[in-house]
């Protein structure tokens, strides 16, 4: 079983993942972590990019696990920035992507997050409302593609109630 908290920047998947109370084991994303180091290194945005889309294909190979971001979201923030930054600094990162899209047939269940309006500012995730569009049009637009079962939870919903729900998914898979 493999499950994605997918979607947006700050959408609740963290939140929800540190919430849940499961035996799965539960992978953190790795992006804000990766990006926070890049940053104070100077590290080359290319490489930065192809370094998370490899650690979240990696993670695919695991089985009964449930991942905040998965490649699924590693490959529609690099596309993101293929066609939106004018720069060809994520062109082996594109190539990259194309390699490892077949890898998102592993996924299991998709949990998308519907997009919260502001997304607060902690010097590290994006917060324009246009790339979270893009993000999660991206995502589901895969999700549908490939026949990946998925389920959408409300911005609106509390973190007990997406608990509630994200419980339901797993046990539909065991």
């Amino acid at each position: 079983m493999r499950i994605a908290l997918s979607g947006s920047h700050g959408t609740g998947k963290s939140t929800l993942l540190a919430a849940l109370d499961t035996d799965l084991t539960k992978v953190p994303s790795c992006t804000r972590e990766i990006l926070a180091i890049a940053k104070r290194n100077w590290l080359d945005p290319d490489d930065i990019q192809k370094y998370v889309l490899m650690r979240e294909a990696v993670q695919l190979q695991d089985d009964n696990i449930i991942m905040d971001r998965c490649l699924l979201d590693g490959l529609a923030y690099t596309y993101y920035l293929n066609e939106t930054k004018n720069t060809t600094f994520v062109t082996s990162s594109c190539w990259l992507a194309k390699k490892l899209e077949p890898e998102l047939t592993k996924l299991t269940h998709v949990v998308l997050f519907e997009p919260f309006k502001q997304v607060k500012d902690d010097g590290v995730r994006w917060t324009d409302e246009k790339s979270a569009q893009y993000i999660d049009a991206w995502i589901y637009n895969k999700v549908v593609e490939l026949n990946i079962p998925y389920t959408v939870l409300g911005r609106y919903t509390s973190v007990v109630e997406r608990v509630r729900q994200l419980k339901e998914i797993i046990n539909e898979y065991r």
